[in-house]
């Protein structure tokens, strides 16, 4: 493995380089099958004993030991050095906020930082990861949203609910089938009313709508008033 002066990193026969990120490569051993983690120097940041690791672009390393349900990660922050290990069931990666979303032993999502400091407490049955600052979560079979703060933003009222995207998110009134879908804004008021039969989130301004089966339906764009910008149509 080569820097980017061409001097080498580290030589082995054995060891091969899967990935490369903000200066840190994740190196894969296949006579133990384990991933680590070494720097640009070739100094071992994670030593080579996870069955994955993932780094990402907000100086965050994360390696797993285990499988679903009996899983230890080991969280590194680069930035100050700080190294936590955490027992869950699931831990996504962090995001731009410098939070990941979890999944306790008991089945509870929650949310902690990259100190790990807990700052949504494991008390939702589901929770996804953060979208323009809020994260869908579900409350026995209602779905709301909750803030980066771990406040919750919009209560959990829905009978579905999908991730932001240019400040508005869809929701769904009523069963998967025959459900209406419309869509709301941050403060969970409608600004398009569920009559949709499918809907999806806005993309440079406009989303798909639908009627009927995918097989039969028709479908359209809107804006983000509503009005149609291409009528449903086969």
């Amino acid at each position: 493995m080569l820097s980017r002066t061409g001097s080498s990193i580290y030589e082995s026969s054995d060891l091969q380089v899967t990935n490369y990120r903000r200066g840190l490569v994740a190196r894969w051993d296949p006579s133990r099958r384990t991933f680590g983690v070494l720097d640009t120097t070739g100094k071992e940041i994670l030593a080579n004993q996870y069955a994955g690791v993932n780094m990402d672009d907000f100086g965050t390393v994360m390696g797993w030991i285990g499988s679903y349900g009996s899983t230890t990660f080991t969280i590194l922050n680069m930035n100050d050095e700080n190294r936590i290990t955490l027992e869950c069931n699931f831990l996504y990666p962090f995001d731009q906020n410098g939070l990941a979303v979890m999944q306790m032993r008991n089945g509870k999502y929650g949310a902690l930082d990259r100190d790990g400091r807990t700052i949504v407490a494991p008390q939702y049955d589901y929770m996804a990861p953060y979208a323009e600052g809020l994260a869908v979560v579900r409350v026995g079979e209602k779905w709301g949203y909750v803030d980066t703060r771990g406040q919750t933003a919009i209560e959990p009222r829905f009978d579905y609910a999908w991730d932001f995207s240019e400040g508005m998110a869809v929701v769904r009134d009523g069963p998967h089938e025959g459900g209406k879908r419309g869509y709301i804004d941050r403060q969970g008021r409608y600004v398009i009313e569920p009559r949709f039969d499918w809907a999806y989130s806005f993309d440079s301004g406009m989303a798909q709508v639908a009627f009927g089966d995918f097989a039969n339906g028709t479908f359209g764009y809107i804006d983000k008033a509503g009005s149609y910008l291409w009528e449903p149509s086969n």
